[in-house]
């Protein structure tokens, strides 16, 4: 008995330690950046990394070169490969105490695509997407999209999920729209492979992208800086998602109109006050743009049309709706993006005077009723009464407090530098491109020494000396300001300009690409080519023109000013058959400004005057929020960027 216990004890023993040898997981590893797909910098030395056990012998191959190292005592080990031309595909193959082998590889240019929601902004949400999709078809074109991930300190950890894809209609339609039109130009014009790398996070502001060594700098960040190590993000995320959460929710609870019954025609309202619309709610002069409003429209019909039905067409309302016709409910929608159309039958409408009541919920941004006029109206088929124009609106949650959006730790220094940028680094690149401001702009002139320095900060960790880097300037936005004044947006634009400065940075300028109610413009493709224009002139060396006018300096004569400018081309031009110029300001010694006339002079210079100044001192162009339509473009049609002439105090300053 003892003898078939100890030969079954033995076998156990030995099949314990053979699934001992066979399941020991291998200790060769790549960092997550590389993977089947990928596009590797060509024309510069390519680094290669990952982690072992101490004491492996590792041999990587490529495209017939091989780079051979031992892994260190910390278990990391770095291979560099010399410059490779462009081509491929090629297989990657890495041998240590076990063998990893990448396929579809090619050398080509490699781009950082970084920012915050309009870099974010995804090819589904842009333009004639729908087309975009369908023609996203490139087979030397890859994609890396960098998840959302903070940390204290740099982290060069990323998810396992992460994976280089090709583009198709599939994997681009959530990849960033300006990222892959930049990438699309740059490809279709060099005949490159491209990566592009996508790391962004809507909502952030620039120190939350910049290392905490650079921020050291900043006495405003020090307390910011201290404890960052120890705090706990996901906490912290999940505290102000559920105090996001419990606002959001508080609209409901806190809103008057549902209190007192406001969606009925026989409820009177107190406190209205008459808008026009189609508006949105940031132009009706309310003190808080979020929460619940009411609007009613009362309207006549004839006896005959009372008896038809019909189709109630409010256009796009951002973000959440519920309407009523003579207080019953005919439809609800939530999201900003579908047009609102409900059914309104015969027999809910009477002749007479009718009554529509719209209830909108706005959480963030703009919010009100999108469009234009033609959106309004009531549809009988072949006969349409419009229901654009006065509204009566009330405000449901007058006691909402604001909103605690700003409280999220992704806004926090230093924190997406952590999570996002260093585990990149040093990945070999050609270049970054940028969109980001719209967070700093209540902090614009600080921006101009911030924005530079993760510029530097960016470059200086990266170890690839002074690689491209460039950025798109706001672009206009919210209600056109027909009337001078101070504009954050405006100096957000002036601080972005200052980068310049920096050698190897290029600007996108998108003043005439913006959406008054919509902070995400969704012409994209446009973006992508004027930041491709960038790339083309300063990382290619292309001849071509990549920028619009560009203020150089200013000359007074008498009650008129002439402007001068670069980058004219053939010359300036007002876009039509006419020489005048819109846009344009210009201020007296006491620093009123007015509205200009301005007149193309010649092909580098334009005259600047009013009526109502004699004695010139300074000019503004498209110093507003939105400036309103411009047209002064040189002969590639390239938009003049916003500028001043005077350095008085700003409002940021």
């Amino acid at each position: 008995m003892k003898k078939v216990f100890y030969r079954i004890h033995s076998c156990l023993l030995i099949a314990m330690a053979f699934m001992a040898c066979t399941e020991k997981p291998s200790g060769l590893m790549l960092s997550r950046l590389f993977s089947d797909h990928m596009v590797l910098q060509r024309e510069q030395p390519v680094p290669i990394w990952g982690k072992a056990f101490p004491g492996t012998s590792i041999e990587v191959s490529i495209n017939g070169k091989a780079e051979r190292t031992v892994a260190g005592s910390d278990s990391t080990w770095m291979v560099s490969f010399p410059a490779q031309e462009k081509g491929g595909p090629f297989e990657m193959k890495l041998v240590g105490d076990s063998t990893i082998v990448l396929k579809d590889i090619y050398f080509g240019d490699v781009w950082i695509c970084s920012g915050q929601s309009n870099m974010e902004w995804p090819v589904e949400k842009a333009k004639n997407a729908a087309e975009e999709l369908a023609q996203a078809s490139f087979e030397h074109i890859k994609l890396l999209d960098i998840p959302h991930q903070m940390a204290g300190k740099p982290i060069k950890s990323l998810p396992d999920s992460l994976l280089w894809k090709a583009c198709n209609a599939e994997n681009i339609k959530d990849f960033s729209a300006v990222g892959y039109f930049f990438g699309r130009e740059l490809h279709e014009e060099l005949d490159v492979p491209i990566g592009l790398i996508s790391t962004n996070w809507g909502g952030t502001n620039v120190e939350a992208w910049t290392s905490k060594k650079t921020l050291s700098k900043f006495q405003v960040f020090k307390d910011s800086l201290e404890h960052l190590e120890e705090m706990d993000f996901e906490k912290m995320k999940e505290n102000a998602q559920h105090a996001i959460s419990v606002w959001k929710q508080s609209m409901d609870s806190l809103d008057l109109g549902r209190q007192f019954n406001w969606s009925s025609p026989t409820v009177s309202w107190e406190k209205t006050q008459t808008v026009m619309l189609p508006n949105v709610l940031e132009h009706m002069g309310l003190q808080n743009s979020d929460g619940v409003f009411w609007f009613k429209k009362v309207f006549h019909l004839s006896k005959e049309w009372s008896r038809k039905d019909g189709m109630v067409h409010l256009g796009r309302i951002d973000e959440e709706d519920i309407t009523f016709i003579n207080g019953k409910k005919i439809g609800a929608t939530k999201g900003n993006i579908e047009k609102r159309a409900y059914p309104a039958s015969g027999s809910l409408l009477k002749a007479g005077l009718n009554t529509l009541i719209v209830r909108v919920k706005d959480t963030g941004w703009t919010g009100g009723f999108k469009g234009v006029p033609e959106h309004l109206y009531l549809d009988f088929g072949e006969n349409k009464i419009s229901l654009s124009g006065e509204w009566e609106m009330n405000i449901g949650t007058r006691g909402l407090p604001v909103s605690p959006k700003n409280i999220h730790p992704n806004n926090f220094p230093s924190t997406l530098y952590n999570g996002m940028v260093y585990p990149l680094i040093p990945f070999a690149i050609k270049g970054a491109i940028w969109y980001q401001g719209e967070s700093n702009a209540g902090r614009a002139y600080a921006y101009r020494e911030l924005f530079p320095a993760m510029i530097e900060d960016w470059r200086a960790h990266w170890g690839q000396g002074d690689f491209p880097f460039y950025f798109v300037q706001l672009a206009n936005y919210r209600a056109e300001q027909k009337k001078p004044s101070e504009s954050t947006w405006a100096e957000l634009r002036e601080s972005q300009m200052t980068a310049l400065e920096i050698p190897r940075t290029g600007m996108a300028v998108a003043i005439d690409l913006g959406e008054a109610d919509n902070i995400h413009p969704k012409n994209k493709q446009e973006v992508g080519r004027r930041l491709a224009l960038q790339a083309l002139s300063g990382a290619y060396h292309y001849d071509v023109l990549s920028a619009g006018p560009t203020y150089t300096k200013q000359e007074v004569l008498g009650d008129r000013i002439r402007i001068y400018f670069s980058n004219t081309g053939d010359g300036v031009t007002s876009g039509n058959n006419s020489n005048a110029l819109a846009g344009f300001t210009i201020a007296d010694e006491d620093h009123r400004f007015y509205e200009a006339k301005a007149l193309v002079e010649s092909d580098s210079t334009v005259l600047i005057s009013s009526q109502y100044v004699a004695n010139p001192k300074a000019v503004r162009y498209g110093w507003a929020d939105n400036p309103g339509e411009l047209n002064l473009y040189n002969s590639v049609d390239l938009p003049a960027n916003p500028f001043r002439t005077d350095k008085w105090r700003l409002s940021t300053e």
